[in-house]
């Protein structure tokens, strides 16, 4: 997003052709749209994977005990 994240922004932003803000721009389009697929595969196939939309036994205060897995 920056120049002095990576050696190829650096290269880009030593021409004088770029600035400062057309950098951050676009970094910030691409992080915001890097969050929205993240967080659009967690709650897809995240959930799946992962089982987030149960609770633990180990985690409810309210099972009957003997019910862990």
């Amino acid at each position: 997003m920056l120049p002095v994240s990576t050696p190829p922004n650096a290269i880009a932003f030593s021409t004088g052709r770029l600035r400062i803000a057309d950098m951050v721009g676009v970094g910030l389009v691409l992080n915001a749209l890097g969050i929205l697929v993240l967080l659009g595969a967690l709650h897809t196939s995240g959930a799946a994977l992962f089982d987030l939309y149960e609770l633990p036994a180990w985690s409810n205060a309210t099972a009957p005990p003997g019910s862990e897995r």
